[in-house]
């Protein structure tokens, strides 16, 4: 049988897919996804992130700093360094 990942699962995911994607592009202009990829995932946290995912400053933050039409908002990112850290991580894996 193979593992569906709930909703919550996935909105956390997406977010640190976002995250990712942010602070690569805003700090070292690095694509990680295209611009398609990069709305359309947008899109998906922007009518999400109502949604409680058990991370109250995390959702805090998604629901009041997170906007779609730009990547600024990671600049205010609450676990930037994590983020930072996988960036590098996901920039450097061989």
């Amino acid at each position: 049988m193979t593992y569906k990942p709930t909703e919550i699962e996935t909105i956390i995911r997406n977010r640190i897919r976002i995250s990712i994607a942010a602070w690569a592009y805003e700090s070292a202009s690095e694509l990680l996804m295209n611009d398609y990829e990069y709305d359309r995932l947008s899109d998906k946290i922007d009518s999400e992130r109502h949604i409680p995912t058990g991370r109250p400053e995390l959702d805090l933050f998604f629901f009041t700093c997170f906007d779609r039409s730009t990547g600024m908002w990671i600049h205010k990112h609450p676990e930037l360094v994590k983020i930072q850290d996988l960036c590098y991580k996901y920039v450097n894996k061989s």
